[in-house]
């Protein structure tokens, strides 16, 4: 009888060392912003917006995106958006935030996966005025990869015109975008004016 006891002691005692501890805390796991987490920052500072931009274009989170811009509740004033100049004008005409929106939804809609990148990774914040909170980055290059039924590129360059709210957060409320000497034909201003 002993000699079982001490069998099932030793076999207990083995048990406990050989396993994890069931208390312990686990790894904390990294975000990955390509397998559908929800990266967003609020945008206490202005050079969050972009990046928060970024993560809502890879993440296909319209409604990241659709944060990333003035809220006219909270400021007054409209958001402007000047397309490409080789995108007919017309095309644009009335473009609003609910443009932005509907655009944005179609692309998501009808793609398989969205890779998006700034290629000008030192983006300056210009103050244009104080007494709105209000900057305009340098004009930086973008790229953006779309896989619909065949990858499509479209890249160029960018400036961005951003305003502090009530709230004290940042939001873009102008967007310029335009070809740079080293971009294809097809901009950002291409594909808004394809999925309008």
């Amino acid at each position: 009888m002993m000699n079982k006891m001490n069998i099932n002691i030793f076999l207990l005692v083995i048990l406990v060392f050989s396993c994890t501890n069931p208390f312990s805390t686990r790894d904390v796991e990294e975000p990955s912003p390509d397998k559908g987490s929800d990266t967003y920052d609020q945008p206490f500072k202005s050079e969050y917006v972009l990046s928060n931009l970024r993560f809502a274009m890879i993440q296909k989170n319209i409604s990241n995106y659709m944060n990333c811009f003035i809220d006219t509740s909270l400021v007054p004033m409209n958001y402007k958006f000047i397309p490409d100049q080789s995108i007919p004008k017309e095309r644009f005409t009335g473009w609003d935030l609910q443009d932005e929106e509907n655009y944005l939804r179609r692309v998501f809609n009808n793609s398989d996966k969205i890779e998006f990148e700034f290629i000008d990774k030192d983006i300056t914040y210009t103050t244009i005025t104080t007494s709105l909170d209000s900057v305009q980055t340098s004009p930086f290059r973008y790229e953006m990869k779309v896989e619909f039924d065949t990858l499509a590129v479209f890249s160029g360059k960018a400036r961005m015109k951003l305003v502090k709210n009530v709230n004290s957060l940042w939001a873009i409320y102008y967007w310029e975008d335009f070809r740079d000497e080293i971009s294809n034909d097809n901009t950002w201003s291409f594909l808004k004016a394809i999925y309008k």
